[in-house]
């Protein structure tokens, strides 16, 4: 049945005002980088591997994106604009960008995702972003459980960084253990500071989880099952390759040129790739890597290996 919704003089509200929310996220770990699975560049733990071109997308990478666009609840003088940002990204192509500006002794929350979690003890939720320097500038995470749905529980995240990508780290409280069905984050700046703080926060990554991730084994016998040739320059290719040990938990395979410094050419969760083309460097021979990339973005040590060869 079509569920239509009426414009007010207001405004329209959205399918939310007749829908009741559904989610999908139900089985940790739970990851996100905010990723739509298209952008004007590619991220690997906040650095560029591709830039320029006309851009990439592929939605086998999109994460499972915000539940609420947008829910903000600001508490005092403070305000905040959220929105999905493609300048800068943890992983792939887009981050969470938070914007706006906190007055002393007052925050700001956006409630992001819907969730049905069962959350043991030892549950521990990462987040990765970029926030200000501002000793006074705080960060939560703000998590309600089935035990009391009207109630929502603040998780102070706490990191050593000093800038760029900060690492930030929490525990849910022991008495906290049972389903987590919202997952959100608030901003706050101390009754001490002295004056507002504009802020321009990225959020690159939210994990809850229980163990530590490991990174995945490489996968092997990289090999062009078949080169179609564009111009003297140029070739189109077919990959394969054989995946790491059964059993590891790897998200998706990404194809790069080279073998230190890594270029992002392609991803799959599949363990064959389709170059549509592939353009000469300069070099008599390109060297093509293939990385296994962990649910939360570490990618193999090493990666399986293979060479064009261009007459």
């Amino acid at each position: 049945m079509a569920v239509v919704a009426v414009r007010s003089d207001t405004g329209w509200p959205g399918i939310a005002a007749h829908v009741v929310e559904r989610t999908t996220i139900t089985s940790l770990p739970f990851v996100t980088h905010f990723n739509a699975g298209h952008g004007t560049s590619y991220h690997h733990a906040g650095q560029v591997t591709r830039r320029g071109g006309n851009g990439w997308a592929n939605l086998s990478l999109q994460d499972v994106l915000p539940t609420y666009r947008w829910i903000i609840r600001p508490r005092g003088n403070s305000r905040m604009a959220a929105s999905l940002c493609f300048e800068e990204a943890w992983e792939g192509g887009s981050c969470l960008r938070l914007t706006g500006a906190l007055a002393p002794e007052f925050d700001v929350s956006v409630h992001l995702y819907q969730t049905r979690l069962t959350a043991p003890a030892g549950t521990h939720l990462t987040v990765r972003a970029k926030t200000p320097s501002d000793p006074k500038f705080s960060l939560r995470a703000l998590v309600v459980l089935d035990g009391d749905p009207l109630d929502t529980v603040e998780v102070l995240l706490t990191t050593t960084d000093t800038g760029g990508w900060k690492t930030y780290t929490a525990a849910l409280p022991q008495q906290g253990a049972g389903t987590v069905l919202q997952l959100g984050l608030k901003l706050a700046l101390d009754r001490t500071a002295r004056t507002d703080l504009a802020y321009d926060v990225r959020v690159g990554q939210l994990v809850l989880h229980t163990e530590a991730f490991t990174a995945p084994s490489a996968p092997t016998a990289l090999t062009v099952d078949h080169a179609t040739a564009l111009s003297p320059t140029s070739k189109a290719l077919r990959l394969s390759w054989t995946p790491p040990t059964p059993g590891e938990a790897v998200h998706h395979y990404e194809v790069h040129r080279g073998t230190t410094v890594l270029t992002h050419l392609a991803a799959t969760p599949n363990t064959v790739a389709y170059l549509a083309r592939l353009d000469r460097e300069g070099d008599t021979t390109t060297t093509l890597t293939v990385t296994s990339v962990g649910p939360e973005g570490t990618h193999s040590a090493t990666g399986a290996t293979t060479t064009v060869e261009w007459g």
